[in-house]
């Protein structure tokens, strides 16, 4: 069974094998549906979780370095260990950014923003956490043809370049990458179980077959599980276990097999 989590964990329980992490919940959840993990449709998921209306791509915060023949994507998401309060200080730099401007943005959580501009939604991007310690160069040149989004971007890096917000941060938000315009599915039947409202509404985005993990009696193999954060897992412990179970979280991602080891993730 998959389990997702929209959380981050201090360490791998010692007796688990490495798995491949999107570092993202939505990404997370998306690629546990065979989504390509470099152009998921985190947008369009996104805008219908907020039921905005029209085409929308999704917007991060990010640190990246520029030489003089070369840049690298080098900090996204968990790892700038930003507050809500920090997020939204942050999207507030990016709406002083767009100002006067025909352009729309909207928030989500400290990493994740929308972003909407009528006349340029063509955009060949990959994931943020696709690229995450990459060279980007070919990828600011390849993103449109009129070349709006890498002026978009390398532009964003000059207005934050010096902002006050990021005294407060030991790796300084630098910049904006712009993605997420994958093609959503129509809601498949396989099963999800939530554990909370907000993923709730996510698998329904997903999928047509919801189940609360409050009616679960018994997990199954195939079995996929999503939930806010970790403590709501609490409650259902006792069915995970001798399950063999792989866990995804923001920051890691891992294969478990052993009882002891779920104890340990909640001790």
């Amino acid at each position: 069974m998959q389990i997702i989590v929209n959380d981050v964990i201090s360490e791998m329980p010692s007796n688990s094998l490495f798995l491949a992490s999107q570092s993202d919940f939505i990404i997370n959840i998306l690629s546990c549906f065979e989504y390509d993990r470099n152009f998921p449709p985190v947008a369009k998921l996104l805008q219908k979780f907020h039921k905005l209306s029209g085409e929308w791509l999704v917007i991060s915060p990010i640190h990246w370095q520029a030489t003089h023949n070369d840049a690298l994507l080098l900090r996204v998401g968990h790892e700038f260990l930003l507050s809500e309060s920090q997020g939204e200080a942050w999207f507030m730099e990016l709406e002083k950014f767009i100002f006067g401007e025909d352009i729309k943005v909207h928030y989500h959580n400290p990493y994740t923003w929308l972003i909407q501009v009528k006349d340029h939604l063509s955009i060949n991007s990959k994931s943020v956490y696709q690229l995450l310690n990459k060279s980007i160069m070919t990828a600011l040149e390849k993103l449109d043809n009129s070349m709006f989004w890498a002026k978009f971007m390398t532009e964003s890096q000059m207005f934050l370049s010096n902002n006050y917000l990021n005294k407060k941060l030991p790796i300084p938000i630098n910049g904006f990458w712009v993605w997420g315009d994958g093609k959503l599915n129509t809601p498949t039947t396989k099963k999800i179980v939530v554990c909370d409202e907000d993923s709730s509404r996510i698998a329904k985005i997903i999928s047509k077959n919801i189940v609360d993990s409050s009616s679960i009696k018994k997990f199954n193999r195939q079995d996929i599980v999503i939930s806010q954060n970790a403590n709501i897992l609490n409650k259902i412990s006792n069915k995970l276990i001798n399950k063999h179970q792989s866990w995804y979280w923001n920051n890691i991602a891992y294969k478990i097999r052993h009882e002891m080891w779920f104890k340990r993730i909640f001790s």
